[in-house]
């Protein structure tokens, strides 16, 4: 998307503040939609929109909305022990937009990119855990992770793709 559409952005964060912090158990450790819903975004209406939404996201949280995951929001998010990954939350967007912008949006390509977003983000998430409580088992707390991390990006994959084909039909053929 070339224009940032303020309307577009409105819609979007609202709908990633109603998704995001649901929370469900479907594996060992809990299934949020944060990184599905901002994903999307990004997938679907590029850089721009993905970046912008993902931003004003965090603010949202910091200011105290329950948006966050599980629900949760306030100040102390943004230097607690995730706050590595809610701060990269935009950069990875940002990241995703350009990938689904360069390319043609075909199922794979946009599977392959949720799953690179999930890693890109572990880099800062796992620094700030790692650094902010101790005795702190990254290569286990990946293990538990990736059933969560595969599912969201597959079924990510899969609507975003569909979503944009469509988005990009109903917005005149640009994506």
């Amino acid at each position: 998307m070339r224009t940032i559409q303020p309307k577009l952005i409105l819609i979007s964060l609202i709908i990633v503040c109603l998704l995001a912090p649901i929370k469900f158990y479907a594996f060992t450790v809990p299934l949020t939609l944060q990184t599905w819903a901002l994903f999307s975004v990004a997938m679907i209406f590029g850089k721009k929109t993905g970046f912008i939404v993902a931003l004003l996201y965090i603010i949202l949280g910091a200011l105290g909305l329950p948006v966050l995951a599980g629900f949760n929001g306030g100040i102390e998010k943004m230097y607690g022990p995730t706050a590595g990954f809610i701060w990269a939350f935009p950069f990875v967007n940002y990241y995703l937009g350009w990938e689904s912008e360069r390319r043609e949006p075909d199922f794979f390509h946009h599977i392959v990119a949720f799953v690179r977003g999930h890693f890109l983000l572990l880099i800062p998430g796992f620094l700030v855990l790692y650094f902010s409580m101790e005795g702190v088992k990254l290569w286990d707390t990946f293990i538990l992770l990736l059933p969560g991390l595969f599912l969201k990006s597959i079924v990510g994959g899969l609507i975003t793709s569909f979503a944009k084909k469509k988005a990009s039909t109903a917005m005149g053929g640009s994506s």
